[in-house]
């Protein structure tokens, strides 16, 4: 069995943290793009009572947004989860979710990127052994959200499946809760047994 660290529950509370924080962020992202895709559609309507192109650009900009918050949550829980999981008793290794870091980090240094039209793409100026932009498809990032039909599913810059991660995220959650009662609940059920047995003995 690995040594655990000596903050070991403050570790698996971080786990916790953001396995809660992943799946509302996911929640939220969903929201705003449903919000963005039916602003859209009211918007095409061309009625009287429909939104301004105006309101489309900022509701497809405030999904934009939340799905940034996502993956930096996504990634927070990649992360502790893979510490969580060095100092398990026989715990498989935790699976990573395909392009998040790259994603993260591509976020992250937006600002050292070349911004050129609705993308940003490795600045040949800046000097910089390696650009997360580089793995993403086209090796560029999208400015601005992609136009979604509704109903269709939910990704975060058309790269990380929002249901897929909001799943990982639940099931990371639900290995918290086995540990937690393999520890907690299980010995305190195992001594309230031996506690009957005992008195039922003693009669």
């Amino acid at each position: 069995m690995p040594e655990r660290e000596p903050d070991y529950s403050t570790i698996r509370s971080f786990v916790e943290r953001w396995t809660a924080g992943t799946v509302v962020q996911c929640d939220r992202l969903v929201a705003a793009v449903e919000e963005a895709r039916k602003t859209d559609w009211q918007h095409e309507r061309g009625e009287d009572w429909s939104p301004r192109w105006d309101d489309v650009v900022i509701a497809y900009d405030r999904a934009w947004v939340e799905g940034h918050l996502l993956v930096v949550a996504g990634h927070q829980l990649q992360t502790w989860t893979e510490r969580w999981h060095r100092q398990r008793e026989s715990a498989a290794a935790p699976v990573a979710v395909a392009g998040l870091t790259d994603l993260r980090h591509s976020l992250e240094h937006l600002d050292q990127a070349l911004l050129a039209d609705s993308a940003a793409r490795p600045d040949p100026e800046q000097s910089r052994r390696r650009w997360a932009l580089e793995q993403l498809p086209d090796g560029e990032l999208p400015l601005f959200p992609r136009m979604q039909r509704r109903g269709a599913p939910v990704s975060a810059f058309g790269l990380i499946d929002v249901q897929a991660l909001r799943t990982h995220a639940e099931q990371v959650a639900g290995d918290v809760d086995s540990e937690r009662y393999d520890e907690e609940v299980q010995p305190a059920i195992d001594a309230w047994i031996d506690q009957r047995i005992s008195e039922t003995r003693e009669r």
